[in-house]
């Protein structure tokens, strides 16, 4: 037998031995088609393999071929641990995991004791903890975080500070059902990287991606990164959104999404996660006509540029050092999926004007028409068309866009059903050729627009 065979030999026990005992050391499981290793840690399994990594080091760093050595050792420990994570994860979408215990949202609507400590039901394992403990000893609030709402949300009509609250709690467990994402935007200095700081603290660092929706649609490794994690913060979206495919799928609450990493396998994994966005505008969409894509989103404006004298710095640090504006929060949350759980929805005023606030805020054809146009579909109301060509092109450039050929201005009014044309002698000396159906409202066109009329 060659030199190299025996090492060989002598290797593949070892391999065994050491495999074996760090499976009866860390309780790992290898979840099933997607090759992922977890260690468990208290109530959950978790794959930050931190200290299994440096034992696994330790134990081989004496064997020649270290590399193929510690590969073999894992290669053994997902072969032998493979599981069903159905079987060996709580995903129960009403549960809400935390350091000391699991709270049950059904049980709470139910009037039964929710809380359940983790010392009292060791069977009940998650992929997941919020990193604290949740407390019961008095009555908790968190008056500067909802005074910090009520101050980004102003002039917003359709959110209101409980809205955001359900928002937060949805992020917090492991429920997809209600096929929600949410998507904030308004001016720099408006509260928006604040309030994702604070989500972001709330929910947990080891709880989060940030897969942007831009890069989510353009390619096989676009879901990459969203297995095992509650949240996904994106902040300044700034290109303009490709294929939603992907984003459907997650979003729509499809149970199991299909991902691959650079270089190896795909794999399936358990959708949990909730996707939240953030930018200073909307982002243009390629095909803007998917009913389906508007559907999944509440849109959340910050609309105040908040002024310098009133900023408070540090305000999301202060925030999440202070226990008990945290567990205020907390609790917050949990009232809010109590709503939810009642109401088996977001409130529908979050929802009813999505597609209209993404068609305003990124399509300024629309604005105009939408704020000075009004449609009847009565050939007697009329708009001359070298009128509103002026009056368009006019508006665009108020707002920095750049001015349309009347020969697209035409060709969209026509695909939006509007008929041309050209009035009788009796109509109009002058006879022009007009848009049908369609009539100026009575505002001035030059001047600002008022907030309200967005909504």
């Amino acid at each position: 037998m060659s030199e190299e065979a025996e090492r060989a030999e002598e290797r593949l026990p070892a391999t065994e031995e050491i495999a074996q005992d760090l499976i009866k050391k860390y309780s790992i499981i290898s979840v099933y088609n997607s090759k992922v290793i977890m260690v468990k840690k208290g109530n959950i399994y978790t794959n930050d393999l931190n200290y299994f990594n440096r034992d696994l080091h330790s134990r081989v760093k004496k064997y020649d071929s270290f590399t193929n050595y510690i590969n073999n050792v894992i290669s053994r420990i997902k072969y032998a641990q493979s599981t069903d994570i159905e079987e060996k994860l709580c995903f129960d979408p009403w549960k809400i995991n935390f350091k000391n215990g699991y709270y049950d949202i059904e049980k709470m609507v139910k009037g039964e004791k929710p809380f359940t400590r983790t010392q009292d039901d060791i069977e009940t394992t998650f992929f997941y903890e919020i990193p604290y403990n949740l407390k019961f000893d008095k009555k908790y609030d968190c008056p500067k975080f909802k005074k910090a709402l009520k101050t980004w949300l102003i002039r917003n009509p359709t959110i209101l500070p409980e809205d955001i609250f359900e928002m937060m709690g949805y992020s917090m467990t492991t429920n997809v059902s209600l096929k929600k994402a949410f998507y904030f935007y308004g001016p720099t200095d408006s509260g928006k990287t604040t309030f994702q700081t604070i989500l972001e603290g709330i929910i947990g660092e080891k709880n989060r991606s940030s897969i942007s929706l831009w890069r989510m649609g353009k390619d096989q490794f676009g879901t990459h990164g969203l297995a095992f994690k509650l949240l996904n913060m994106v902040g300044d979206v700034s290109k303009k959104i490709g294929n939603i495919d992907k984003f459907l799928q997650v979003a729509g609450g499809d149970k199991y999404i299909g991902a691959e990493g650079k270089g190896k396998d795909n794999y399936e994994f358990r959708n949990a996660v909730k996707l939240w966005f953030n930018s200073n505008k909307l982002p243009d969409l390629q095909d803007n006509n998917r009913p389906e894509f508007y559907n999944r989103f509440c849109i959340v404006e910050f609309p105040r540029q908040i002024p310098a004298d009133e900023q408070i710095p540090g305000f999301a640090e202060m925030i999440l050092s202070d226990p008990d504006e945290v567990m205020g929060i907390i609790w917050e949350c949990i009232y809010g999926l109590e709503r939810l759980k009642k109401r088996v929805r977001f409130h529908p005023r979050t929802t009813t004007n999505t597609r209209h606030l993404w068609a305003y805020e990124t399509d300024y054809f629309y604005r105009f028409k939408f704020v000075y146009c009004e449609s009847t579909g009565d050939d007697d109301n009329w708009i001359d068309k070298i009128d509103f060509h002026k009056r368009l092109n006019m508006f665009l450039g108020q707002n920095l866009k750049k001015s349309l050929s009347p020969q697209k201005i035409n060709q969209r009014m026509m695909i939006e059903g509007y008929e041309v044309k050209q009035l009788s002698p009796s109509q109009a000396p002058d006879r022009p050729y007009v848009f049908l159906g369609i009539h100026w409202k009575d505002l001035d066109w030059r001047e600002d627009i008022p907030e309200e009329l967005k909504h």
